[in-house]
């Protein structure tokens, strides 16, 4: 079996990239930790992780993958972790499957020229199933953090964890039933949905004045447009976020 090297590059002060050379195992997986450990010690803006040059993968061997993108996701000052390996790839099918947040872009850099950002298929998505438990509010802002954060959109952060949060307790509200988060990158919005198995549709508590201090209000406020799809014996209520892009 081919054996591993893993390097670090530094493209000034702001890029750090972990290439990894060879077969990409279980033994590998200290060596790439202890990678992305030193690439954050030196607080880049961001971090590319590139399987490029993978010449074996198993799942065994990229089970440290989505753990160092929550670790990079949930520091005190986060830093994306951005995942590039060729589409047909072996490491790159499993990373759709196992990432926390599918690897939704890849990067090309060039010493000469600035990080160029490529979408890469499919449609982003991210799902988090929910509880109505102590701890749910705060796992659906740390989801929404580290979703914002995996997509290079931070700036996204505050509005999508605002409306996801009144979406989830909305549901908790009337829907005694598990209910699933879920986000969504459009072209052009990014989507906050959140499903359970009731059909009863949610409304906004109009008064003289509207209510935008908390539910549907600051929903109705944040998002371009918000509604509800009934499908089977539950529904869906969504909300789109218009994106604002500085890359």
């Amino acid at each position: 079996m081919t054996g591993v090297r893993i390097d670090i590059v530094h493209h000034g002060q702001t890029v750090a990239e972990v290439r990894v050379h060879g077969a990409m195992t279980l033994a590998a997986a200290t060596r790439l930790r202890l990678a992305v450990r030193k690439c954050v010690a030196d607080a880049p803006r961001l971090i590319i992780l590139n399987l490029t040059n993978v010449t074996e993968a198993d799942a065994t061997g990229l089970v440290a993958v989505p753990t160092l993108q929550r670790y990079c996701c949930d520091l005190e000052y986060p830093i994306p972790l951005l995942i590039q390996a060729p589409p047909d790839s072996t490491a790159a099918r499993l990373i759709q499957r196992h990432l926390h947040v599918r690897a939704t872009v890849c990067a090309e850099v060039d010493p000469a020229a600035p990080i160029r950002l490529l979408p890469v298929a499919p449609v982003p998505e991210a799902r988090l199933t929910l509880w109505a438990t102590p701890t749910m509010a705060a796992r659906v802002h740390r989801f929404a953090r580290r979703t914002c954060w995996s997509w290079l959109m931070p700036w996204m952060v505050n509005r999508v964890q605002l409306v996801a949060a009144e979406l989830t307790a909305n549901a908790v509200a009337h829907a005694a039933s598990p209910r699933t988060l879920r986000l969504t990158l459009g072209p052009d919005t990014l989507r906050v949905a959140v499903s359970d198995a009731t059909r009863d549709l949610p409304h906004m508590v109009l008064g003289e004045e509207p209510d935008v201090g908390h539910g549907l209000g600051i929903v109705d406020l944040v998002a371009e447009r918000w509604g509800t799809i009934l499908s089977g014996p539950g529904k869906e209520v969504w909300a789109d976020i218009r994106l604002v892009r500085f890359l």
